[in-house]
């Protein structure tokens, strides 16, 4: 469930991935379960230390190749639930509990975990790293001893990641923003924790970059369910990855949104029928303790059916989809405008 495309697209844009080694290891993670990062390097895309730096350039620490040579690699068993990085850290050993809930207390400004660790001395810069990239599939011996790290300035321009929580009711779908971060990597820990927590009814990981907006990955507890019939949660929870590659002009808002409308074949139009029934999950509170909580957005008023076109499988044929289309226009239900129902922190959508 990881949103392993957008990890992927970090690499691309470094030059480290070609398009084609993308969709290969894409392909490979959804067939087999494998950790995207441990793929690429022991397919050969990508050395160990190349994916540690991008991981922790994420974390605002910047990594410098050792002269030394490489040592060999070892890859990490594949672990059953993700583990978010502070989780990882303190059941290794290497950081606190209380060391921990500081940093996390310190986020509320939107800096990254890694940095304000490694800034405290909780941490070093190479701890960072490795713990990353075990986090990806890489054990700790796959890195050189003498790792040299240090601080990112302070970048500008940068694009924010926003976790919100979405519940579907009779007629509209609701949005309310959990978390923000400048790092990607920290939102995807956020948004996996909360799925394996609190099972939400669905999830939404939206990259803001000045006046473009990207939903760049969903989940949905129905495909989840779905999934369970033909092997275990944590089975789809390492195999679900969702493709961002629609783009739908929102009049209202005057910006480009690139929507998420491709998905897995067995989760696509079949699906369709279970958007419609009303959930709902009351939000622990303690869960999101430390974390930056996203600010009202009045501004998102509009008219989008998200539901329906989240759920269109790219490869159906023309007269299915007509089909579809046709059955779907006879349910309000499934449509969408945006209005703020509480006054602030929450969206909803109707038609």
């Amino acid at each position: 469930m990881f949103p392993w495309r957008q990890l992927g697209a970090l690499l691309a844009d470094e030059g480290l991935l070609t398009p084609t080694e993308l969709e290969l290891a894409l392909d490979e993670q959804r067939r087999t379960g494998r950790l995207l990062g441990q793929i690429v390097v022991d397919r050969g895309f990508v050395s160990a230390f190349s994916l540690a730096r991008v991981l922790s350039a994420q974390h605002g620490v910047d990594l410098r190749e050792p002269e030394a040579p490489a040592p060999d690699l070892h890859l990490a068993e594949v672990p059953t639930t993700w583990r978010p990085l502070g989780k990882l850290l303190v059941d290794k050993g290497l950081l606190s509990e209380a060391d921990l809930e500081q940093a996390l207390a310190e986020q509320e400004s939107n800096r990254r975990l890694g940095e304000i660790l490694v800034e405290r001395g909780a941490i070093s810069g190479a701890d960072l790293a490795r713990a990353l990239g075990e986090q990806h599939g890489l054990e700790p011996e796959s890195f050189a001893a003498d790792l040299e790290t240090s601080l990112r300035p302070a970048q500008t321009d940068e694009p924010v990641y926003r976790v919100y929580n979405v519940t579907f009711r009779q007629g509209f779908q609701e949005r309310a923003g959990l978390c923000e971060s400048a790092n990607f990597l920290e939102a995807a820990d956020f948004a996996m924790e909360f799925v394996q927590e609190q099972s939400p009814a669905a999830l939404e990981i939206e990259r803001i970059h000045g006046d473009e907006q990207e939903t760049v990955w969903t989940y949905s507890e129905s495909r989840a369910a779905a999934a369970l019939e033909g092997g275990s949660l944590a089975g789809f929870l390492r195999r679900h990855v969702r493709r961002a590659d629609a783009a739908v002009d929102h009049e209202r808002r005057g910006v480009h949104i690139r929507r998420l409308v491709a998905g897995e074949k067995e989760c696509g139009v079949d699906d369709l029928a279970r958007l419609r029934e009303a959930a709902h999950r009351d939000v622990d509170e303690t869960a999101l303790r430390g974390r930056r909580v996203v600010p009202p957005d009045r501004e998102q008023q509009g008219c989008l059916d998200r539901a329906w076109a989240e759920r269109i499988d790219p490869d159906t044929p023309a007269c299915e989809l007509h089909a579809q289309l046709a059955g779907h226009r006879e349910h309000g239900s499934l449509g969408g405008c945006v209005r703020d129902l509480r006054g602030g922190g929450a969206e909803q959508r109707h038609e």
